[in-house]
């Protein structure tokens, strides 16, 4: 019996941790020769994609442009999820090499109206609800917050085919 446990506690403490959010629903690809995604395969650049109660998609560009997305009739039934308040795709400083994709949302407030502003400048990404700062170039680390339950933002796995990049958990 205490070989057993001693086996348990061994493997409860290698066990790896999941960095991906599983929480919220994503599903969403694109191709990365068009824009916006262009840009995102600078480092320290990023995008952010949120869909409308219209169903319309709005991305914000690396200059912080808004453009309003009509989905086609083909996009429209690949049933596309967003997570729990639309997506953040780029690349960052850190890790050139791959495209990270977080939740728009604050994982501190963690309501999808709490929708982050990102900075490309800084690689930075902020609050307007609880004020808390995020390091996009660096796993979405807290950088400040005046809760004591922050956590970083939620991240989900991208996987890149020739030019398409595929978003989902």
């Amino acid at each position: 019996m205490p070989a057993l446990a001693g086996i348990t506690l061994l493997w409860g403490c290698t066990k790896p941790v999941d960095m991906y959010c599983r929480q919220y629903a994503v599903n969403y690809s694109a191709e990365l020769t068009t824009e916006p995604f262009n840009y995102i395969q600078s480092p320290h650049q990023f995008i952010s994609i949120k869909k409308e109660p219209d169903g319309k998609l709005t991305v914000t560009y690396p200059d912080n442009t808004k453009h309003t997305v009509i989905l086609t009739e083909y996009d429209r039934r690949q049933n596309y999820m967003f997570g729990l308040g639309g997506l953040i795709i780029g690349t960052p400083a850190l890790d050139s090499e791959n495209i990270w994709c977080y939740d728009l949302a604050c994982p501190i407030c963690n309501i999808s109206s709490a929708r982050l502003s990102i900075d490309n400048e800084k690689g930075h990404c902020t609050c307007p609800e609880c004020a808390s700062v995020f390091d996009l170039d660096n796993a979405g680390t807290v950088l400040e917050s005046s809760s004591s339950d922050y956590r970083p933002l939620f991240r989900y796995p991208v996987s890149v085919n020739f030019s398409t990049i595929y978003i989902h958990n």
